[in-house]
């Protein structure tokens, strides 16, 4: 099975040499708009990963801000294993 593999591999090889994108001239509409859409999906992917990013920042700083509060009142309330005293 791994030898019918390598010898598709071999033969189907000389088919996928080249794609438009990279035999063609630099200066042709194909591969100026084939680099325009690769530019646009780089800004996508930086739009959306900046987004996640902000997101899980503005979640932390929000938990960070949250979470001396909960402390300073825990130790200001004795607690049992029933809940607080009164």
């Amino acid at each position: 099975m791994k030898y019918l593999a390598l010898i598709c591999t071999v033969l189907a090889s000389p088919l996928a040499m080249a794609c438009a994108t990279c035999s063609g001239p630099a200066d042709a509409p194909q591969s100026q708009g084939m680099n325009a859409a690769i530019l646009t999906l780089f800004f996508v992917l930086g739009f959306v990963a900046l987004t996640v990013l902000s997101f899980v920042i503005a979640i932390a700083l929000r938990i960070a801000r949250h979470r001396p509060e909960e402390a300073t009142e825990a130790a200001i309330q004795p607690q049992t294993l029933a809940g607080s005293v009164s």
